[in-house]
């Protein structure tokens, strides 16, 4: 009788997604989710060169035996294989999870074959299985640590093999996803469906083009296709679809900019639906001195059309210990400096400007 790969939820927080392959998959083999086969199913794919180091990686973890499986013979978890076409059960993995596969659905080869609490565990080029290292892997979307080795015999003691021992060993992960953005890494990024409508090209360059200058992504991470998340909406109808990342949480400035700047991210993306719909919202001063939270006041100094001018113009402020932020309304490249949700400290910084031989003025919301 073959033996099978077999698999245990720990405890994994994320999502499950059905996927399916062309060829027998094995619980506890690690996948990449390819391309949507049906509205709900996804093609489950082993980790390859282009994918390796950035996509996150998903556990097949299909329940071994349905309740209205009549026969008693050979229903041990071992015995068990999702086949070919059919649809299986994975779980979204992220940090801190755990779950446990059968030791020999691992390689310990480079470990001399000796399964060891601290073990790291990382993926190889064109294989689900996970390669045990005694040092963290590099290269590797997934990165786990085995926590614990249980010497225990099947989960299911049904039909025959039950004197068969089993080593399910527990796994921890550490990381899945973007093993290589690391810090360097940063900047924003738009995401299209696979074959995206013209309105949802449209809709992606005009979000693009206003929050991008936010983050300075160095290089322009630029616009992309083929996420999975909107590739499974698009099937829901012709509503324009994208989904924006916005930065690195791994890169300090993209935190920076992301927990300091959330209404100004707001205002552009208000400020592309005006784009897209032909439309302009109402961004006029309030009469009060205190503005809400949705309308800081800000401090703008300069409005240039090229954006080197701009960027060496902002290099010049932060030179003298201001706060600034680059934003792209209107055609232009705008310097504004500082976030107030009262008038007077706004009033404040305006006047520091102008003593340091900045001219300027207060612009009411966060963006004009």
């Amino acid at each position: 009788m073959a033996i099978y790969g077999i698999f245990e939820s720990t405890n994994i927080r994320g999502k499950n997604f059905s996927m399916q392959s062309a060829n027998d998959v094995e619980n506890g083999t690690l996948v990449v989710r390819g391309d949507l086969i049906t509205k709900d199913i996804y093609e489950a794919q082993l980790p390859a060169t282009a994918t390796l180091a950035t996509a996150p990686v998903f556990v097949v973890g299909h329940p071994a035996w349905s309740y209205d499986t009549s026969s008693v013979v050979n229903q041990n978890e071992n015995a068990f294989i999702n086949k070919a076409g059919k649809a299986f059960r994975t779980y979204e993995l992220a940090a801190n999870d755990r779950f446990a596969i059968a030791d020999y659905g691992i390689d310990f080869s480079d470990v001399g074959n000796a399964p060891a609490v601290g073990q790291f565990l990382g993926l190889a080029n064109g294989s689900g299985t996970p390669v045990a290292s005694a040092t963290e892997p590099s290269g590797s979307a997934f990165v786990g640590k085995i926590v614990a080795i249980k010497d225990q015999g099947n989960a299911y003691f049904i039909g025959q093999d039950v004197n068969l021992r089993t080593k399910k060993i527990v796994i921890e992960v550490i990381q899945n996803g973007n093993a290589a953005s690391s810090a360097t890494a940063n900047g924003f990024e738009v995401w299209t469906g696979r074959n995206p409508t013209a309105a949802s090209t449209n809709l992606a360059n005009a979000v693009y083009k206003q929050v991008n200058p936010l983050f300075q992504s160095s290089p322009e991470r630029g616009i992309k296709k083929n996420n999975g998340n909107v590739n499974r909406m698009e099937y829901f109808g012709a509503i324009p679809c994208i989904l924006t990342e916005h930065g690195f949480v791994g890169n300090s400035k993209d935190n920076h900019v992301f927990d300091s700047h959330l209404a100004a991210q707001a205002r552009a993306i208000v400020d592309a639906f005006d784009d897209f719909f032909g439309v302009k919202t109402n961004t006029s001063t309030p009469s009060n001195s205190t503005a809400t939270n949705s309308a800081l006041l800000r401090v703008q100094v300069g409005a240039f059309s090229v954006k080197s001018n701009a960027d060496n113009f902002q290099s010049e402020l932060k030179k003298k210990g201001y706060e600034t932020m680059l934003v792209f309304i209107g055609g232009l490249y705008k310097i504004q400096v500082g976030a107030y949700s009262i008038r007077a400290n706004a009033d404040a910084m305006l006047a520091r400007l102008k003593s340091d031989g900045y001219n300027g003025f207060i612009t009411g919301g966060t963006i004009t």
